[in-house]
């Protein structure tokens, strides 16, 4: 499989590396039930795991530590940072999605890179899945290794492009870091929802629309709070400019139809209506013409 060898031409070393390491990892049950007496097994798997190329070794480390195998809290943290730290040499920086329908077939270059991504083995998703999966043992250091997760950035795409990135999994990660993360007295100052501003008020890419429509409407929040979170969307929103293979890949039914269901504050709407004028009346790509009416439609007053 091209998966396993950098998501590129077949690697026949590196296939045996990740096959030994996933036989340790269908041992790792039998060797971590006695963890306290066979650390030495256990550091073997751990230390392992580097062999393999990067994004496949932090995989291997976050889905150990997620197997329930390991119960010891101080383990599992160190299993959840080494993934972390790894996934900062992933090939991929974050996951791709097929910007029109032909790279969707797995008979394509871009169709087997979408396939695999979607396994979550980019840098981006793999430090989220870290970040994440680090809340229930500690929530400082989740947050401090949330923080740590670089500021994505998105390349201009031209009407070629056949993929687009795909951030949702920060964003999923982000509203359990918001929700769970934040003591009640840092609740009652404010402080899970200053968090969630720093990000909502700097998105840069219309994919990240639908992912941070959906993180906000997931939180249970008093009114005031969701108009305040709202607010810093909107004020993205409102400074958002992108190509047109970008735009139209994200803006989609189902944006739409997060959009509508979510019962934004008032006033939201109107924040995204000039957005979604703004770039259906620019120069649009050849693929794209007639997508604007129904999507545009859709967005009433």
């Amino acid at each position: 499989m091209a998966v396993c060898s950098r998501f590129g031409t077949d690697n026949e070393g590196g296939l045996k590396v990740h096959s030994k390491l996933l036989a340790l990892l269908l041992l790792a049950p039998v060797l971590l039930r006695g963890a306290a007496q066979l650390p030495k097994e256990i550091r073997t798997l751990v230390d392992a795991a580097p062999v393999a190329p990067p994004e496949l070794a932090a995989d291997i480390l976050i889905r150990l530590a997620e197997s329930g195998r390991v119960t010891d809290p101080a383990w599992k943290l160190d299993l959840l940072e080494r993934a972390f730290h790894m996934a900062g040499a992933a090939k991929y920086p974050m996951a791709l999605s097929a910007a029109v329908a032909r790279a969707r077939n797995t008979d394509s270059d871009a169709g087997v890179r979408s396939a695999a991504l979607r396994a979550d083995l980019d840098a981006l998703s793999l430090r989220s899945r870290a970040a994440g999966g680090t809340l229930s043992l500690d929530r400082k250091k989740a947050l401090a290794l949330f923080r740590e997760i670089p500021v994505a950035r998105f390349p201009v795409h031209a009407c070629e492009d056949p993929m687009i990135e795909s951030p949702g999994i920060f964003f999923q990660t982000l509203g359990r870091i918001v929700e769970h993360a934040f003591t009640s007295q840092e609740r009652a100052k404010g402080k899970h929802l200053d968090f969630a501003e720093e990000y909502l008020g700097g998105l840069t890419s219309p994919t990240q629309l639908e992912p941070a429509i959906r993180m906000i409407a997931a939180q249970k929040l008093p009114p005031d709070d969701m108009v305040r979170l709202a607010g810093a969307l909107a004020a993205s929103i409102q400074q958002l400019n992108s190509d047109d293979r970008t735009f139209t890949a994200a803006t989609t039914p189902g944006l739409i139809s997060e959009l509508l269901a979510w019962r934004s504050p008032q006033g939201f709407l109107s924040s995204f209506r000039p957005y979604l004028a703004r770039h259906l009346q620019a120069a649009r790509c050849a693929e794209s013409t007639g997508t604007g009416g129904p999507l545009a439609a859709t967005i009433k007053p």
